[in-house]
């Protein structure tokens, strides 16, 4: 017996990014958000440089194709489901969670099908059309951190407000420009200092 398609090594990244955001989903609906957040922004890391990764490689043509495919199934784990898990924690069982999971999900993965029809078509590669999906690796932590500041509705409005800002921005016609090396630098730094600050909230 043989796999339906060899072990894809420039994929590492991305499937990298999958088991730590599965183990994201777990840590969070075991109640541990703090660990969730830490997940998320480290899988928002693998997917920022996943693309950079894989080029390193020679690759058929259809290991392009595959690349693309499995780097927008992964978003679907990586920054729809884990954050949906996290928003569950973060609404605390207010009767808001379940219509926000269900925007939020609705735009990223019309955000992501968009990825991928443009990336098909070949479209330009120097800028998204819409708010990356990843950016909910940015807007989670720090809503989680302003909220445990505040109390009653005023702690669900500061994560309620952003993750429906930040999903209408997924899907609304707007250019953002890829980042370039200087980009790449700045959200590795941040990224370190949202899990320390995350983690030093946690404990």
């Amino acid at each position: 017996m043989k796999l339906i398609v060899k072990p894809q090594v420039s994929a590492l990244l991305t499937y990298a990014g999958v088991a730590i955001s599965s183990a994201g989903i777990f840590l969070a609906a075991g109640a541990r958000t703090d660990l969730g957040l830490v997940c998320l922004i480290a899988a928002a890391v693998c997917d920022v440089f996943d693309g950079t990764f894989a080029r390193r490689f020679e690759r058929t043509d259809f290991e392009k194709r595959f690349g693309i495919q499995i780097d927008s199934l992964a978003d679907v784990v990586n920054f729809v489901a884990l954050p949906a898990v996290l928003l569950t924690r973060l609404m605390a069982g207010s009767p808001l969670a379940v219509p926000l999971i269900i925007f939020y999900a609705g735009c990223g993965i019309t955000r992501l099908a968009v990825y991928n029809a443009e990336a098909e078509a070949d479209a330009p590669k120097g800028y998204f059309r819409g708010v990356p999906i990843v950016y909910i690796a940015l807007v989670l932590p720090v809503a989680y951190l302003a909220q445990l500041r505040l109390q009653g509705a005023a702690a669900l409005l500061v994560v309620a407000l952003p993750v429906v800002a930040l999903a209408l921005l997924y899907v609304l016609d707007i250019r953002v420009r890829r980042p370039g090396r200087a980009g790449y630098a700045c959200i590795l730094l941040l990224a370190v200092a949202l899990s320390a600050g995350v983690l030093h909230a946690g404990v």
